[in-house]
């Protein structure tokens, strides 16, 4: 049997299997989405699917605007902005504490 796991609308994965396995939901409870795709021998990774029928994906031309699916936030995952915001804040507050206690940039 051939297998889909469909993820943001579009084939993610593709692999073989005896069944669709019975997987857990993801850490956010949301349902694993797997499909049976044995008898479309065409579907590759990628292809767009709307809840019944798989298309290929449009191709994007070179500086066309792409609107990408929102990302789930995951507890415990840190993104890159909120490690920038971090890092601004540090050198912020070190700056402000340095001209308090006068403490020049050379001694830090």
């Amino acid at each position: 049997m051939r297998i889909a796991q469909i993820l943001h609308n579009k084939a993610h994965w593709i692999f073989e299997a005896e069944a669709i396995p019975d997987w857990p939901p993801d850490q956010d409870g949301n349902p694993i989405v797997l499909v049976d795709i044995t008898d479309r021998p065409e579907v590759q990774e990628g292809w767009d699917y709307d809840g019944k029928e798989f298309s290929e994906p449009v191709p994007v031309e070179p500086g066309e605007a792409v609107e990408l699916p929102e990302q789930p936030t995951h507890p415990g995952v840190v993104t890159l902005e909120a490690v920038e915001q971090l890092r601004t804040n540090v050198d912020t507050n070190t700056k402000t504490i340095s001209a308090m206690l006068g403490v020049t940039n050379d001694a830090i």
